[in-house]
């Protein structure tokens, strides 16, 4: 399965379903509340501050590659990671969390476990988890 930026933003949109938040636009227009950005090291930052953001919002970052040696030769590994931003209804992090995994892995994405990211009113914090999804099926030589 070789993995795009564009295939798995679908694939998390189907996962989510009713679940997926809603960004607002400061002139009343809504969209659905998913993102690809580039690596967040670049001080990137979506949406907008003076978007309006309900419930779940995904954040994709663009993938890193890295290259992984065998005893076959180089397999290019794309590692893209999504976090799911809950802004409203923290209490359904761990069911929607496990929902869009097991939706994934059903559609044979290889990721790790989840991790949780708990809220924190003081530090300003959402209540998220990131997910690293992973693609292998690039080999780079024999």
């Amino acid at each position: 399965m070789t993995i795009t930026t564009l295939s798995l933003r679908t694939d998390l949109i189907a996962a989510l379903g009713e679940n997926l938040g809603t960004y607002t636009r400061p002139d009343g227009g809504t969209e659905g509340a998913i993102a690809v950005i580039p690596h967040n090291q670049y001080g990137y930052d979506y949406p907008p501050d003076n978007y309006q953001i309900t419930g779940v919002e995904v954040v994709i970052l663009k993938p890193k590659i890295k290259i992984n040696m065998t005893h076959h030769g180089a397999l290019k590994k794309n590692q893209f990671e999504v976090f799911l931003k809950f802004w409203s209804n923290t209490g359904a992090l761990n069911s929607v969390t496990e929902w869009v995994a097991d939706y994934l892995i059903d559609q044979g994405y290889q990721i790790e476990s989840p991790v949780y990211i708990p809220y924190d009113e003081k530090l300003g914090i959402l209540a998220a988890t990131k997910v690293l999804i992973y693609d292998f099926s690039q080999r780079v030589s024999d």
